[in-house]
């Protein structure tokens, strides 16, 4: 997977959530292409799972759309 440039994960609050973090993590780690670009996406975000993205992007951008808050990052390795 050195090759992946672009890695989207949508329903980040799922995905990052307990059940998946490890397989997660997993995937994110075997992606080690150096210019590698991540993209998080979710239309809730609670507090623990925001600090987990936060965690996995570099210079993460944070983009808000309406009221009901949907949210994405996104971010270099």
């Amino acid at each position: 997977m050195s090759s992946v440039r672009h890695l989207i994960l949508d329903e980040a609050d799922r995905m990052l959530d307990e059940e998946f973090l490890s397989q997660v993590q997993e995937i994110i780690a075997a992606c080690t292409h150096e210019s590698i670009q991540k993209a998080v996406f979710s239309a809730t975000l609670p507090a623990g799972v925001e600090r987990i993205a936060l965690d996995m992007l570099r210079d993460p951008i944070r983009v808000v759309v309406g009221l009901k808050c949907v949210v994405f990052y996104l971010g270099h390795l």
